[in-house]
């Protein structure tokens, strides 16, 4: 295998490759790089000049890059089944928490609660309509999307077996039906794994609360209570693609009732703060106990 290592959209990168000649894996890795630009270019908060901080200076209507729909979609069925929890309309709370693009992780204002999913906006294929002044934040669920984007994109290039991790959000594929391990990361101790998944055409994504974590707040703030959730040390999930299985780690962070997901196809482990787990029937994999 080839591995390609690099960084992007504030995390580390991993894709691997099977042996290509020499120029056929620089042209798939240009293509990579540029995509995953277009990406940044689109959707990123630290960015002055990215469509989201374009639209986020007015309420009205704005054409949409052509792979957002799918994206706003998801937000908007998680939206309802996670008890409004699950909202892209974060950003202004993410930046008044210190997470924004000067990274200063100091709460610069009090928390305002968003507006409404439901009631501030509306889309289409190919527009989007502000009723008032928003800045969307996707980053629950972009870098899994962008996973799938990437590894869509090797699948248009011939090559049906390869390993796409974005800061330990996973797509694999192998067309020797030969799955992959990947180690629960344990939350209190990143040397050390709670357990282990076995993928195979799949994704597997988790949401926990001991990176990016400042002050009183994690990377993942209800929008509700306007606090970061404490009840989950953090959720795994596994679905046949990285952006539900993404956006579902995220929701069982601010909302730990996988039933609510039952539309969804995942399996999951929600690792509690007093060290209890709980594993669905089908999750690939397996809890150490100690």
């Amino acid at each position: 295998m080839l591995s390609h290592k690099f960084l992007a959209i504030g995390t580390q990168w991993q894709i691997d490759l099977p042996i290509l000649k020499s120029h056929r894996f620089q042209e798939i890795i240009t293509k990579i790089n540029s995509r995953i630009q277009e990406f940044d270019n689109n959707y990123s908060r630290f960015s002055d000049a990215s469509w989201v901080n374009k639209i986020s200076k007015a309420p009205g209507t704005y054409k949409t890059p052509h792979d957002f729909y799918p994206l706003i979609e998801i937000y908007k069925r998680l939206f309802i089944l996670s008890n409004r929890k699950f909202t892209p309309l974060i950003g202004q709370i993410m930046e008044d928490a210190g997470y924004g693009k000067e990274y200063t992780l100091k709460q610069k204002k009090e928390l305002t609660t968003p507006p409404d999913l439901t009631d501030c906006v509306k889309f289409t294929e190919n527009q989007i309509i502000f009723k008032e002044k928003t800045l969307l934040d996707v980053g629950a669920a972009g870098k899994g999307y962008l996973v799938d984007i990437i590894s869509k994109l090797l699948v248009s290039e011939g090559i049906n077996s390869f390993c796409v991790d974005a800061g330990g959000d996973i797509y694999y594929k192998s067309i020797n039906n030969s799955p992959l391990k990947v180690g629960l990361e344990d939350p209190d101790d990143i040397t050390l794994a709670i357990g282990v998944a076995q993928i195979l055409d799949e994704s597997i994504c988790a949401s926990a609360g001991n990176r990016r974590k400042w002050g009183e707040f994690h990377h993942t703030i209800d929008p509700i209570t306007l606090k970061s959730p404490t009840s989950l040390k953090g959720a795994w999930v596994v679905a046949p693609s990285a952006l539900i299985a993404d956006a579902l780690a995220t929701c069982l962070i601010l909302d730990p009732h996988p039933e609510h997901y039952k539309d969804f196809k995942f399996e999951c482990v929600l690792l509690y703060k007093d060290n209890k787990a709980f594993i669905t029937q089908g999750f690939p994999g397996e809890i150490f106990t100690s």
